[in-house]
């Protein structure tokens, strides 16, 4: 049971560097940190689904309102 038996691709955030591999694909992305959310944004383009898991609930704040900085 596990990731040994998963048909798919795992992928871990370091070895990420562009989206096209998610293109066509139902992704699953885990994780609520910076990498995870840059990550399902950027698959959210290109793949046909984008499932994005997380353990607990978090706010999402942009960095800017417009051209205002929010901090």
């Amino acid at each position: 049971v596990g990731e040994e038996r998963f048909p798919g691709l795992v992928l871990h955030s370091a070895d990420y560097h562009e989206p096209s591999l998610f293109a066509g694909r139902d992704v699953v992305v885990v994780g609520s940190g910076v990498s995870g959310l840059d990550i399902a944004t950027d698959a959210a383009a290109v793949a046909r689904s984008v499932t994005w898991g997380v353990r607990t609930k978090r706010w999402i704040v942009p960095r800017m309102w417009g051209f205002v900085p929010v901090e």
